[in-house]
């Protein structure tokens, strides 16, 4: 008796679609490319390569993906995507308690340890050089910081005392572990780096404590709410480390920082 396409043979196994074979070869290029740059580098890795890890004829993958900085380009959106939903789904069952600055830190700087981070940092090198894969990757890097970035709003942005004061935050901290994240490639003491770590987490605590003691104050006494944004406690710490780098000015809870000119 004659079955369906997608009726199985001796075991049973249902055929796959053309559509699905080519998602499938599509995945298995994806992964191969990821891990070709970050075992050989960008300049090491070849389109050679990237097919015979993937087990598909470099035809086949050129019909997909003409030129190796578009199979690339693909490959990183592909494991951001990934790591997206990891992280969506990760941040999704905090609960605003006392660990919520740890959990959010932890988070975010699980984003900057990872393999996607890996491959975005050595492609980014190469795009200094290679202009063919700048013109890739340069716009898929924004569409990462943004997508990371609203992903931000919509579950952290609650715990600010203001949309304003929480995009400031926000770039702060992940531009500080950006460039944790680099140091910590480049050789950094590792207590250093978790040290630092520490400092993000006991400065969001901080503006934290502030923040409920003053919606305490408001809902008691009808007080204006004060507004302390993260980026002052680092201030403070800098000048803490490092005096005549400026002076720190706090009027009406704004932080003003004011740099000295060498």
């Amino acid at each position: 008796m004659r079955t369906g396409a997608r009726d199985g043979g001796p075991r049973g196994k249902p055929r796959l679609t053309q559509e699905e074979k080519s998602a499938a070869m599509r995945e298995r290029l994806l992964d191969a490319t990821i891990a070709c740059v970050i075992e050989l580098g960008y300049a090491r890795t070849s389109t050679i390569e990237i097919a015979e890890r993937a087990g598909v004829s470099r035809g086949a993958m050129l019909h997909h993906y003409p030129s190796r900085a578009e199979l690339v380009a693909g490959a990183i959106e592909h494991l951001t995507t990934r790591r997206i939903a990891e992280f969506v789904a990760a941040s999704s069952r905090f609960r605003d308690d006392a660990a919520l600055a740890d959990n959010i830190v932890d988070l975010l700087w699980s984003h900057f340890e990872s393999s996607t981070f890996d491959a975005v940092l050595e492609l980014s090198m190469a795009a200094r050089t290679d202009p063919e894969l700048a013109q890739v990757i340069h716009p898929l890097e924004r569409r990462i910081d943004a997508v990371i970035a609203h992903w931000g709003r919509e579950l952290f942005s609650r715990y600010s005392s203001s949309p304003e004061n929480f995009e400031s935050e926000r770039r702060f901290v992940f531009f500080l572990m950006h460039g944790l994240a680099i140091r910590r490639r480049g050789g950094a003491d590792p207590a250093e780096i978790d040290a630092t770590l520490e400092d993000v987490k006991s400065a969001i605590r901080r503006t934290r404590e502030r923040l409920t003691d003053a919606q305490h104050r408001e809902n008691s006494r009808d007080h204006e709410r004060e507004r302390l944004p993260i980026f002052t406690e680092f201030v403070r710490l800098v000048l803490r480390i490092s005096p005549d780098f400026g002076h720190l000015l706090d009027v009406d809870g704004v932080a003003v920082l004011a740099c000295h000119d060498e």
